[in-house]
């Protein structure tokens, strides 16, 4: 069939609903509508145009309707990843509930559970820091409460205390008081009685009578020490020392300097035998031209020892004294006026002394390497060690004289 036969013809739509036919028009070759009629109302008329519609287009065929498919979403990585987070917090959420269903009336809530939180690093970073420094501080922290709240009683004297850190010493079981004038202590061949602290001139110390019971000269080669407590706690060490022999059997008194919180807190006392091998190594905190510095003073003097390797190579003594501070100032000015001149008799020593209307200094040196061992016992000065004596004797023992020395 060719278009022009098609022109003009009228194809009715059925409706099973209504009875209103759809007009549709239909392209002519010239670009004319073509109107087709309303369904007739009743259903002959119907019926009849349906068949007649039949008829006359049988054999033409209509495209059939495409209908496009929805096109299909495809989601992103960071869709994705929202999906699962909403997906994992609904399934706490649901979890949530299920466990706090569990519970009760009666029942205590013990803990709920909480969103995990992502951990910020500059906080974790701040943390493991202060960890760490408190950590390499807890010594030092610990040190200062001891001392704050006076446990450690080496804060107000001498760096020697009853501390675990302190050199493992044999000492007697007993103790003894100073309120007994009556009692007697036995140490080796020498018995030691009449105990008691005393202050001179803002110098403090412990008298007592000493006797040699054996039958030899006592030429005091022995590290006798008197032991000073506070109840429990150790607060001093005195060496027993002097340069004059005991005979056999003869009794000499002896003093011995102590500091003033010995004089002060001392309530006990026993004798003890230390030897050099258990004193404490040093640690020292000061260095000058080279050398280890080791520093100790005592009142108006002021000792300083140079060390290498831990052996003594030099000494230098500064003492100064004001005459308005002192009540024995013309004694001590003639005193250590003497020594410079002694000191400035000797191969390896250089002294100074200066004197003012209102004080005195003297300045001694000494190289030690310079000075033999028999010159310095002559000298009969105890802080005077011999050439390359050990850091730790030197510390230990000038401690036990009364000094305060820098060493840790």
């Amino acid at each position: 069939m060719d278009k022009q036969s098609l022109t003009g013809i009228e194809l009715p739509k059925m409706s099973a609903e209504t009875d209103e036919a759809t007009t549709v028009k239909m392209p002519a070759e010239k670009s004319e509508e073509v109107e087709m009629p309303k369904v007739a109302e009743n259903k002959t008329e119907e019926k009849e145009s349906a068949s007649t519609a039949t008829s006359q287009n049988e054999g033409i065929e209509l495209p059939d309707i495409v209908v496009p498919e929805e096109e299909k979403h495809i989601p992103t990585l960071e869709e994705l990843e929202a999906q699962r987070k909403a997906e994992e917090k609904a399934e706490k959420t649901i979890k949530k509930e299920n466990h706090e269903r569990t519970f009760t009336r009666n029942e205590e809530v013990l803990y709920t559970e909480k969103e995990e939180k992502e951990g910020n690093p500059i906080v974790l970073l701040v943390i493991f820091a202060v960890i760490v420094s408190f950590v390499f501080l807890l010594p030092v922290i610990n040190t200062n409460l001891r001392k704050i709240f006076g446990l450690d009683y080496s804060y107000f004297e001498n760096k020697w205390s009853a501390t675990p850190t302190a050199p493992q010493i044999q000492q007697e079981t007993q103790k003894h008081s100073f309120k007994d004038s009556s009692t007697r202590v036995e140490i080796g061949n020498l018995a030691l009685t009449n105990f008691v602290t005393t202050k001179n001139d803002e110098k403090y110390e412990i008298d007592f009578t000493i006797i040699n019971e054996g039958d030899e000269s006592y030429i005091y080669d022995k590290k006798y020490y008197i032991v000073l407590y506070n109840d429990d706690n150790l607060i001093y060490r005195a060496l027993i020392h002097s340069y004059k022999p005991l005979a056999s059997k003869a009794a000499d008194e002896l003093s011995l300097p102590i500091t003033e919180f010995a004089y002060k807190r001392a309530n006990g006392f026993e004798l003890v035998e230390i030897s050099e091998t258990q004193y404490p190594e040093v640690e020292f905190v000061g260095q000058s031209d080279n050398y280890d510095l080791l520093t100790c003073t005592y009142n108006n003097d002021t000792m300083e020892y140079y060390f290498e390797d831990n052996m003594l190579i030099k000494v230098k003594e500064k003492y100064f004294e004001e005459k308005m501070e002192s009540y024995t100032y013309q004694e001590d000015y003639e005193d250590y006026k003497g020594y410079s001149y002694k000191y400035n008799q000797i191969n390896g020593f250089e002294s100074t002394f200066v004197e003012t209307s209102e004080d005195f200094t003297m300045i001694a040196t000494g190289n030690l390497n310079q000075i033999q061992d028999i010159t310095m016992s002559d000298l009969k000065v105890y802080k005077f060690f011999k050439y390359r004596t050990n850091s730790r004797v030197v510390a230990f023992e000038m401690s036990a004289l009364g000094y305060t020395c820098d060493n840790k």
